[in-house]
């Protein structure tokens, strides 16, 4: 189901790049007793589903504008690290702030994979002996959502 109704939102583009831009106020157009409404969408929680993760945790930050996820990966076994932002009140450099005030390094296990929406300069971050891979979750939810079963 919400294949089709990304499928027909997304018509004229097979993404659109504004969802991400505030992903917290993310909606769909959906028809309810004969009517368009606008319909939010959860979309932290649709993208856990997407890349099959097993939520560890789920927390909130800096006034609800970043929302931070750890998990692993349901196939892959892999670790996780999801930061949701609205980038359009917590802009690259802040992100960046932020990634060094959480230092997530230290946590118990490095981090596999780094998702992130938005451009952004994580993987400058990276030291020498680190590994993780900084992905985007635009290109991640594209990849997924789009792709043949």
């Amino acid at each position: 189901m919400l294949s089709y109704m990304l499928d027909t939102e997304t018509r004229d583009s097979l993404l659109n790049l504004k969802w991400f831009e505030n992903p917290f106020e993310m909606t769909l157009k959906t028809t309810k007793d004969n009517e368009l409404v606008e319909t939010k969408v959860d979309m932290v929680e649709t993208f856990n589903y997407l890349i099959g993760l097993n939520v560890e945790t789920e927390d909130w930050y800096q006034d609800d504008n970043i929302c931070v996820v750890q998990g692993r990966t349901h196939r892959e076994g892999l670790k996780a690290l999801v930061i949701w932002r609205n980038c359009k009140i917590v802009n690259n450099d802040q992100l960046c702030m932020f990634f060094d005030k959480m230092d997530f390094r230290t946590r118990d296990t490095e981090f596999d994979l780094i998702f992130v929406n938005g451009d952004n300069t994580l993987p400058n971050l990276r030291r020498d002996e680190e590994h993780w891979k900084v992905v985007l979750t635009e290109e991640e939810f594209a990849k997924r959502m789009f792709e043949e079963a």
